[in-house]
């Protein structure tokens, strides 16, 4: 696709891309776990310094993050098995976001991890 196309009762441009990332969390409790800086209530957000969201709290237990920073995303993305995966620093550790799609078999891959783990020891 060409960059920009007209026609007649049509405009299609494509627009630079940008990193946007949702995080849904399993428990509520999650949010004890989050920095002092991310937005809790109902449509809080943070803002940069020019004014523009970059954290939004989306609904109940989920945020939007728009371009994030590196301190807000962890620089080091990787791949669990074949699932894509960023890691995040809470305060007390890491938090793995992955896709939505990968959500089933990563759970089943951590909790064959947790009984393989349980049994070495």
């Amino acid at each position: 696709m060409s960059p920009h196309m007209q026609g007649p009762d049509v405009e299609l441009e494509a627009l630079p891309t940008a990193p946007v990332y949702e995080l849904a969390t399993f428990r509520t409790s999650f949010q004890d776990e989050l920095p002092a800086h991310w937005p809790l209530g109902p449509g809080d957000a943070r803002r940069s310094a020019d004014g523009c969201a970059e954290l939004l709290k989306i609904a109940a237990d989920r945020w939007l993050l728009v371009q994030p920073r590196n301190d807000v995303v962890a620089t080091a993305r990787t791949a669990l098995f074949d699932c894509p995966a960023l890691l995040y620093k809470l305060n007390a550790g890491f938090s793995v976001w992955i896709e939505r799609s990968y959500a089933s078999a990563f759970v089943i891959a951590v909790s064959q991890a947790i009984k393989a783990q349980a049994s070495l020891i």
